[in-house]
């Protein structure tokens, strides 16, 4: 009998303080940009996957080892001519992917691979009233994309007044549930 209620106990104290994820709360976002002024240009992934544990106690625990896959032609910024460009001349047929392999108390570290080139990404990150908000910057030029970052910057010429920058900035957000 003390078994049966040390273990009752034990399983409501583990599930006391429970999170699970669900990609339709999550929001994938960049900032790039243009001009001499440098301009920020924003935009969305609209198609992604993130795979998480089932269910941890912790917000923090089910981020850890999360994997993840963008779909590199769901880009949308509310401008579909904008965003044609994006796909046909930055993009092209790369593939994004990444795993978070390293939580401390201030920075989320993600291995992020971007047309077959893996970084370690340091992302600061906000966990508050079970959401997580984190947020990072790339240098395109890192991941060896300098022939795609002039292709956009010849394709946007005018727009960007010959300027396009390297660095992106990347946010997450999302909303984790609490165990039923």
């Amino acid at each position: 009998m003390k078994f049966i209620v040390a273990g009752l106990l034990f399983s409501s104290m583990t599930f006391a303080n429970c999170y699970e994820y669900n990609n339709s709360n999550t929001a994938v976002k960049w900032t790039a940009y243009k001009t001499a002024k440098k301009a920020g240009v924003g935009g969305a992934f609209k198609k992604f996957e993130i795979k998480t544990q089932k269910k941890q106690g912790s917000i923090k625990e089910l981020v850890k080892g999360a994997r993840f896959t963008i779909d590199v032609n769901s880009v949308h910024t509310k401008d579909a001519s904008r965003d044609a460009k994006i796909e046909r001349f930055f993009f092209k047929d790369m593939k994004i992917s990444g795993v978070v392999n390293k939580i401390d108390s201030n920075y989320l570290y993600v291995d992020m691979t971007l047309a077959g080139k893996t970084m370690k990404v340091p992302m600061k990150y906000d966990i508050e009233d079970g959401e997580l908000e984190a947020e990072g910057i790339i240098d395109v030029l890192d991941f060896a994309l300098g022939e795609n970052l002039a292709a956009i910057n010849k394709a946007c010429y005018a727009l960007h007044e010959g300027k396009t920058w390297s660095d992106v900035q990347i946010e997450i957000e999302s909303k984790f549930s609490k165990c039923n």
